[in-house]
């Protein structure tokens, strides 16, 4: 009996731990599927010189300083990458990999509005079922439209799919416990990392003839799409509202959030008719958010706040490594030191992914049981940041390492080991979001993901294309500049951050202006016991009795300041006294 009420209260996890763990999965798939696709698409020796009959090499390599060696110029010296039917050169091909994170510069600006307009459910299923369906129509529209089309269904993906990030913290937040939270959010994000492990197929898959390079956008597309439907249907933005858990479940998550929650029990032997089940289910989706709930957000104040642009720095400089260890390591082994498709391949994501999940996982319960020790968060933020920065030690070497020690393949696996350590950043700027403001952690994770998700996508070709990438000596100079980039920006945040509330929070000014010599103002809404929001509890009640007091805030102060109008402290308090009318 106590392992069924154990089971009973932790359904939670099935529904905003699993089903969102897989729907990050399956972005993950067709967002990354074009890096390993255009191996199998594009037709790498088909453009000629001006000397007839002479191929270009590989991406245009130049033999005087690689490792690789070829001992017939005119046949080129990959035998092992098929040709594909496009003719794409390598600014085409370039342009291809860059054009979905200028989709993703506008949808995550989107992000910063649409989600206090739009419910959170019916936005993010929707950006998994579009993308996805694009990803399935991606190869006949590339064999009839060329690189055009691919550009615009990129495009599109990428707007749709960033979207889907700034959600996910918002989720985790208010679903789970504040023990819970660390492990959570790392058991929703390996998502990135199991997707990315897929890829070690792609040569099999990209040489299978009867799946060819079209199986890498028709089966993640198709698996989005349901996935989606899937979400939609399980998951709901406010727990208390879910259909799928337990009273019981919902009472412990409303004590651990402080809310207000009473459990209705059914009387004995009651039967409930399908009809009404199913009504009671669709009475529950909300597609609009309600404008009297909406807070404004303050934007000046949060995106001049110094902890932010610190968290912001380290968020960005862990997420630099990201294209580092993928798009650079496997462009690097193929061409440099002649890996194959499928060495390469099983370079960047099986090692990689191995090792994040093994590490994500005890950063997260690392994570969870500072909370329990009460340690300071000060302390955790700074060692996480640092420990990430160590992450960017094995690509400082990497270029002046022999050919020879390269050749060993458990080199390259160490180095892509090692370098999964960046996942200890989650601890540092991720986490300080949270910490800053648990009001509008949405929009701060939002602005981050704008440039985490887009800079180091956008910067790291810049850089391959401005120190090119034929020569070891240029890759040197790729390498070094990089990982500089990783170390100082960990470091810069680790100096300068403090653990600390901002205090254009709503909750900041509800917990440090509460004087009881002022007068107290108690923030109610009238709530219908019919509608979905019956559940909460009652702290006053009306003439009728259909109806209940919803407390909504604690009490706030709101007295008539003394301050000069000119003064800092007169506008804080009036910025403040604006907050709390909204709340």
């Amino acid at each position: 009996c106590g392992r069924i009420m154990w089971l009973k209260t932790r359904v939670r996890y099935l529904l905003v731990c699993l089903v969102p763990f897989l729907c990050i999965f399956a972005v993950t798939l067709i967002q990354t599927n074009i890096v390993f696709a255009l191996d199998g698409m594009i037709n790498h020796t088909a453009v000629d010189f001006n000397t007839p009959n002479h191929r270009r090499h590989f991406h245009s390599i130049d033999h005087g300083d690689v490792c690789a060696k070829t001992s017939d110029d005119s046949e080129g010296c990959h035998d092992l990458i098929p040709d594909g039917s496009f003719n794409w050169d390598d600014n085409i091909e370039a342009l291809i990999n860059l054009i979905i994170f200028v989709g993703s510069v506008i949808g995550t600006l989107s992000t910063l509005f649409i989600y206090d307009f739009i419910n959170m459910r019916f936005v993010f299923s929707v950006c998994i079922m579009f993308p996805g369906f694009l990803n399935v129509l991606t190869p006949t529209f590339a064999k009839k439209g060329g690189h055009v089309s691919v550009l615009i269904f990129r495009f599109f993906t990428g707007l749709y799919t960033s979207v889907l990030s700034p959600a996910v913290p918002m989720f985790i937040q208010t679903w789970f416990l504040s023990t819970e939270q660390y492990t959570m959010n790392v058991i929703v994000f390996l998502g990135v990392e199991v997707g990315r492990m897929f890829f070690v197929l792609s040569g099999d898959i990209i040489t299978n003839p009867s799946l060819g390079w079209e199986f890498l956008f028709v089966m993640p597309g198709m698996l989005c799409v349901i996935l989606g439907f899937i979400f939609f249907f399980l998951v709901t933005d406010d727990p208390l509202e879910n259909t799928f858990i337990s009273q019981e479940e919902k009472q412990i998550i409303a004590a651990d959030k402080q809310w207000k929650y009473t459990i209705n029990r059914v009387p004995p032997y009651t039967k409930t008719s399908t009809k009404l089940k199913i009504n009671k289910y669709m009475s529950k989706i909300k597609l609009m958010k309600c404008a009297s709930n909406r807070i404004e957000t303050p934007w000046y104040d949060m995106v001049t706040d110094r902890n932010f642009l610190l968290s912001v720095l380290q968020f960005l400089s862990q997420s630099w490594v990201t294209p580092v260890m993928v798009l650079m390591i496997k462009k690097y082994l193929e061409e440099i030191h002649g890996y194959s498709i499928r060495e390469a391949a099983f370079m960047v994501t099986i090692p990689t992914n191995l090792s994040q999940i093994v590490i994500g996982w005890v950063s997260g319960v690392l994570g969870d049981w500072t909370v329990k020790q009460q340690i300071s968060p000060l302390l955790v933020r700074r060692a996480g940041a640092l420990v990430c920065s160590l992450c960017a030690l094995p690509f400082l070497i990497l270029p002046f390492l022999p050919c020879e020690v390269v050749q060993y393949r458990t080199v390259v696996l160490g180095i892509q080991i090692f370098g999964s350590i960046k996942v200890f950043g989650n601890l540092a700027g991720y986490t300080s979001f949270r910490e800053l403001s648990p009001t509008f952690n949405r929009q701060l994770f939002g602005v981050a993901s704008l440039l985490s998700n887009t800079v180091p996508g956008i910067m790291v070709p810049v850089f391959m294309s401005a120190f090119k990438t034929s020569t070891r000596s240029s890759w040197t100079k790729n390498f070094l500049t990089n990982a500089f980039i990783m170390i100082i920006g960990n470091w810069i945040y680790a100096i300068f951050i403090r653990a600390e509330m901002a205090t254009w929070d709503p909750k900041y000014i509800q917990e440090t202006d509460t004087d009881p010599k002022d007068t107290i103002v108690c923030k109610t809404k009238i709530v219908n016991l019919k509608s979905p929001c019956s559940h909460r509890k009652s702290s006053t009640s009306t003439n009728s009795s259909s109806y209940k007091m919803e407390t909504l805030g604690e009490g706030t102060r709101n007295s008539v300041s003394s301050a000069s109008p000119n003064s800092s402290r007169y506008k804080m308090e009036t910025r403040n006294r604006k907050t709390r009318e909204q709340v």
